[in-house]
């Protein structure tokens, strides 16, 4: 099949009665003879219709090579995929690709830095603002933080209000775990060092997350926020160049 037929896909919005059987928001299908389709179900939120259309061309796109050796290649968004997506775990290849390709394609760099100066430590007015979904936001700091991983380090001054709640006990192993321990070593003093990616996984938690944690995340964006306010914005903060990511970069 020639490379031009490859880049073409049909799209349909269809009823969810269309596909009783499945739970499901967008499948995407490839028959070496037939070609591409994708379908997205005419009842979602603009916002969620967009990501979910953006994330199966990013299927599509991000993997024509691999269907030139493949004859049949499916994909559907369905409650465990939008499951993965919040999880802070790393996802399948696949996913990542067309998690990357959809935050290119809806995420414009200028309109992010402009809606995170208004809302620094807010993720969910950010994405009101920009009419994105969480899953989106989520993409794109993973894929952000990988490539700002040489960003300015700043020492933060913690009351002893706040440090009574980011030096309660941590028991466990998992990633909360991981990330305050990671804190509590750093601890200079009354200050701890954070960076770039420490702040981004912080604002990104406090929308995924519910109890102890959350109030530990909250207490970071509270004594970050007015540094960003002073410094002007969180690229200069941190020093970062700009808002682009890398869509060739994966999280470790």
């Amino acid at each position: 099949m020639e490379i031009a037929r490859l880049n073409r896909v049909q799209v349909h919005f269809l009823d969810a009665s269309s596909f009783p059987d499945l739970d499901w928001d967008g499948l995407y299908v490839v028959d070496s003879q037939m070609g591409a389709g994708i379908a997205v179900r005419d009842d979602l939120s603009p916002e969620w219709r967009d990501w979910i259309l953006a994330h199966e061309l990013g299927h599509h796109f991000s993997n024509l090579n691999g269907m030139l050796f493949s004859p049949f290649r499916a994909h559907k968004v369905d409650k465990e995929s939008r499951k993965r997506w919040g999880q802070w775990r790393k996802l399948d290849p696949d996913e990542e690709k067309a998690n990357r390709w959809a935050v290119n394609a809806l995420v414009e760099p200028g309109a992010w830095l402009s809606a995170e100066n208004r809302y620094p430590c807010d993720l969910n007015k950010l994405l009101l603002e920009l009419g994105l979904p969480l899953p989106a936001a989520i993409a794109w700091e993973r894929q952000r933080r990988s490539s700002a991983r040489t960003a300015t380090e700043i020492s933060v001054q913690l009351s002893p209000d706040e440090w009574k709640v980011l030096e309660r006990s941590i028991t466990g192993n998992g990633g909360h775990q991981a990330f305050f321990r990671r804190l509590h070593e750093r601890r200079r003093g009354t200050s701890i060092v954070i960076n770039f990616c420490d702040f981004s996984y912080a604002r990104e938690r406090v929308n995924r997350v519910s109890g102890g944690w959350l109030s530990r995340y909250q207490s970071l964006m509270r004594v970050i926020g007015p540094l960003i306010q002073e410094a002007g914005g969180v690229g200069k903060l941190f020093g970062l160049s700009d808002v682009e990511i890398d869509p060739l970069v994966e999280e470790n």
